[in-house]
C-alpha cells in the first residue's frame, strides 16, 4: 500500500451501504484516499474528513479491496495530495441524499454534493488523470474505479495493516 491507492470499501451490515449499492447497482458503496500507511481522506455524508486507514480492517463489518493508479505522476499526486489534507470540512446529509437521487436520474445539472468517488475523480483530473474521459469526474462511481483501465488491485486492506 503507498500514497494515492484508492481503496474501496462495502459496508456490510449498514443500511446507508446496502442501499447505496442497490440504488446506484455496484458492490463496493464507498471509496477512500490512501495518504500513508495510516490515513486515508475520504468524502462522507457529514464532509471532508482525514481518518484513519484501521477503521475499514474489521472483515465482519467491511469488504475492502486497495487499487492502485496506472501511469500516474507520482510527484504530482503528492503536492495534489498534500494540498488536499487542508481542505477537510464538514457538510450535510442531505446535498449527499439529494446528490445520489440526480445521479439515479441521470440529471446532467451541477450536483449540489460531490460524491466519495467524484471526490477523487475531480482531484484527479486537476493534474490529468481520468478513470473514464468519457464521463465527466463528479459522475465517477466507485464501479467505474474498479472497472477502469487505468487501476489495477494490489490486495485487501487485512493483508496491508
Amino acid at each position: 500500500m503507498k500514497t494515492g491507492d484508492i481503496l474501496l470499501i462495502k459496508g456490510k451490515y449498514e443500511i446507508v451501504s446496502w442501499i447505496i449499492r442497490k440504488v446506484i447497482k455496484i458492490d463496493y458503496n464507498h471509496v477512500a484516499w490512501i495518504i500513508n500507511s495510516k490515513e486515508i481522506i475520504e468524502a462522507t455524508g457529514g464532509g471532508i474528513f482525514i481518518r484513519k486507514i484501521n477503521r475499514y480492517s474489521n472483515k465482519f463489518f467491511f469488504k475492502t479491496k486497495i487499487l492502485r493508479l496506472k501511469g500516474i505522476n507520482t510527484k504530482k499526486l503528492k503536492i495534489l495530495l498534500k494540498s488536499i489534507k487542508r481542505k477537510t470540512k464538514k457538510s450535510h446529509y442531505l446535498l449527499l441524499w439529494i446528490t445520489y437521487i440526480m445521479l439515479l436520474l441521470k440529471l446532467k445539472i451541477k450536483y449540489p454534493r460531490m460524491t466519495c468517488s467524484g471526490f477523487i475523480a475531480c482531484h484527479l483530473s486537476k493534474i490529468g488523470f481520468y478513470f473514464d474521459k468519457r464521463k465527466s469526474p463528479k459522475n465517477i462511481t466507485p464501479a467505474d474505479i474498479l472497472k477502469s483501465r487505468r487501476t489495477y488491485e494490489i490486495s485487501n486492506i487485512d493483508a496491508s495493516i
